[in-house]
């Protein structure tokens, strides 16, 4: 799209009936949701945010609306995502005649306000919705815990997580206010196992997940690349997995090689979907210098990949469809080092990032490519969608097998013929 006719789409979306401001939400009730262990899913993650904002001094701004006070969910709103028998579940962990300080199952701790945390937490997703749809707001970030990507339908508590905020979410636009297509962009260092379970079969929900798999021994040691939804919702859950570990396949998964794999992979199948309503599944644990996810996705990187998801997705749209795509929702689950402008940086790498990147991805994607036949005619045909030339690919295929390039063409051939129309 050539830069006048952005400049005018711009122009004509400032001029529809939104309020300009984000929504901040959060309750410090969430607080005494803790263990007296030392534990990284802690209290002092909501505090540190807090701090940030603060200091920067963003929550000042006229264009910040806080609620800092929310309601709880009602459980027919969890019901959405949950059912009877977890929610049960949940809500029957805490005795009311127990003596103890805290109880474990698994990896996830549980005290007496909990429950309470869990509920007070998916009410202020929900009450973000609300406020988005009815153009109260602009778009909102929800400062709430405990985390929920990993909570499917009916399994157990693991992750740190009880209920799945970001997948009632989209039940709830579904179900209560008509919207027919959404999108969640995971980008937690794990797999949001619990979130794609929810929408396996559901092709109204584009899942995208960029996260680390090692081979499938890292944490829950699902998200493969061929793991892409099941009857009708086949080929609408992507995910994009990085292998960092200690196999010959290990890279070191930075700023780069997100927005790389964001431009290349994940973006034109987005902008192929057109999604009226956005929600991000904001874990930051893929950021540098975290000791578990040992990536090096700086705060710029997250600035970049966030405001490509938002502008570029709307801009690629006709003007009747970008009000309901400026909708965007980010829901935090993990510690967060703030954002940046995007503009100046993104200016500034993107000549440095080169063909290199193509070796993305994990060994399972080679792999399972290798093992079908395509015409490699068609092959660089339809890889063009994804923004690489013929000479890129047979350059890269005399030398080794390039992971990037697999992807797309495993994505285009295999997974998402319904989203890509290409097959």
């Amino acid at each position: 799209m050539q830069q006048d006719n952005i400049e005018g789409i711009e122009e004509q979306f400032n001029g529809l009936n939104i309020n300009g401001q984000t929504g901040v939400v959060y309750d410090l009730e969430q607080l005494k949701h803790k263990s007296v262990r030392q534990h990284v899913e802690c209290p002092a993650r909501l505090q540190s945010i807090f701090n940030h904002l603060t200091t920067q001094g963003l929550l000042k701004s006229p264009l910040v609306h806080i609620v800092d006070k929310l309601k709880p969910a009602e459980k027919s709103i969890v019901k959405y995502a949950h059912d009877d028998n977890y929610i049960e579940f949940i809500e029957g962990m805490w005795p009311e005649k127990t003596k103890k300080k805290e109880i474990y199952m698994l990896d996830t701790y549980f005290n007496q306000s909990s429950k309470d945390a869990a509920y007070l937490g998916v009410g202020g997703v929900i009450e973000s919705v609300d406020r988005i749809i009815s153009k109260q707001w602009k778009n909102a970030f929800c400062i709430i815990r405990p985390p929920g990507h990993h909570s499917g339908e009916s399994k157990v508590c693991t992750g740190f997580c009880f209920f799945n905020n970001v997948a009632i979410a989209a039940k709830y636009l579904q179900k209560n206010h008509g919207v027919k297509k959404v999108l969640i962009f995971d980008w937690d260092i794990h797999h949001g196992d619990g979130t794609q379970h929810i929408f396996q079969d559901d092709p109204n929900v584009l899942f995208v997940s960029m996260h680390r798999h090692d081979d499938g021994s890292f944490y829950p040691q699902s998200g493969s690349v061929t793991n892409n939804g099941s009857g009708e919702g086949k080929g609408f859950k992507i995910n994009i997995p990085w292998d960092i570990g200690y196999s010959q396949n290990a890279l070191t998964a930075g700023t780069d090689e997100y927005i790389y794999a964001f431009e290349r992979i994940a973006f034109p199948i987005i902008q192929e979907f057109q999604p009226e309503f956005i929600l991000i599944s904001a874990g930051f644990d893929s950021a540098e210098g975290d000791p578990l996810g040992q990536c090096k996705l700086t705060y710029e990187g997250y600035a970049v990949v966030k405001q490509n998801i938002l502008t570029k997705s709307q801009l690629q749209l006709k003007i009747k469809n970008i009000r309901l795509q400026m909708n965007l929702l980010i829901i935090f689950d993990q510690k967060i080092n703030g954002y940046n402008q995007w503009q100046k940086y993104i200016s500034s790498i993107r000549g440095r990032i080169q063909l290199r990147k193509y070796q993305l991805g994990c060994r399972v994607c080679s792999q399972n490519t290798n093992r079908r036949s395509f015409s490699f005619g068609k092959g660089i045909k339809k890889m063009q969608h994804l923004g690489i030339k013929g000479s890129h690919l047979a350059k890269y295929c005399r030398i080794q097998c390039s992971q990037v390039m697999l992807i797309g063409i495993w994505l285009i051939l295999e997974n998402v013929r319904r989203v890509w129309k290409l097959v």
